[in-house]
């Protein structure tokens, strides 16, 4: 009777435990060619090409806005030019294509503010208010036309204006006091004037701008704001809001109706901005 020589404590024979450490070193060098570039199991390679975006884990996604005015629209893309007779510029104009269908256009109007004897396009729109807790903004905007493609561009659009936007006449309009796009300043450009009201409080707001020719777009006035500083020419009242030339000199007032008295605001030349009177 031949006895079994144990080796170690789990009673495994010499040879089986170098055909152990054999299987062993099979299995890791299978692993190895799998991937190693010219083993059969390596992955496809990646490319960015073929990487799908995907938003990045944890990132905060843009917030969607309601209520805001949303100016659309796509440039003139150049291509054939059109031939034959002109026409006439506001048969071309189609002025849905440049807001969004959710919004309300306010008021639009055909004025030279580049005084080259060429109108553009001034108009305001007003967003919708969506909840209820949720101001109303609107927006001003500029349309110019192009001669060569004969096609309306949008040219400039205001920031958000807060509040309902309401129609102001246009200075084309002089026979019944019309003065929005005109130079009403006597600076020699454009005034363009947003009035508004805030549907949570019912406050009124008057926003200022001049027509840059130059630039094509809307810079904002200036005005006298507390301790000397100077700020954007943003006007709030609590009951009304109106520009007018209360001294018959061609140059036009900012005109306040508050509660507690009638507050108007006059352009200061020397300055280049609005400075207020004592309230009356």
């Amino acid at each position: 009777m031949h006895s079994t020589k144990r080796v170690g404590k789990r009673g495994f024979s010499k040879p089986g435990l170098v055909f152990t450490l054999a299987l062993v070193l099979l299995v890791v060098a299978l692993g190895v060619a799998g991937c190693a570039p010219g083993g059969a199991a390596q992955s496809p390679a990646v490319t960015p090409e073929s990487v799908t975006p995907t938003a990045q884990a944890g990132a905060t996604p843009e917030p969607v806005v309601t209520g805001t005015a949303t100016l659309t629209g796509t440039p003139t893309v150049p291509g054939p030019t059109p031939t034959g007779p002109a026409p006439d510029p506001a048969s071309r104009l189609t002025i849905r294509n440049f807001y969004s269908p959710d919004d309300s256009l306010v008021k639009r109007d055909f004025l030279d503010l580049d005084g080259d004897s060429k109108s553009e396009v001034f108009f305001t729109i007003s967003g919708n208010r969506v909840p209820i807790t949720q101001e109303v903004q609107s927006r001003m905007a500029v349309l110019t036309y192009d001669d060569v493609y004969r096609e309306w561009d949008l040219a400039w659009f205001s920031g958000p204006i807060t509040g309902t936007a309401h129609p102001l006449p246009a200075a084309n309009r002089s026979g019944a006091g019309g003065y929005n796009g005109g130079n009403i300043l006597g600076i020699g450009g454009a005034i363009l004037a947003a009035r508004t009201t805030t549907t949570l409080d019912g406050r009124a707001n008057l926003y200022l701008f001049r027509w840059d020719q130059a630039s094509r777009k809307g810079v904002p006035l200036k005005m006298a704001g507390e301790n000397g500083a100077e700020r954007d020419a943003v006007f709030t009242a609590d009951l009304d809001l109106n520009l007018a030339d209360i001294d018959d000199d061609g140059i036009y007032e900012v005109v306040a109706d508050n509660v507690s008295g009638v507050q108007i605001w006059r352009w200061d030349r020397a300055a280049n901005r609005f400075v207020q009177e004592v309230a009356r």
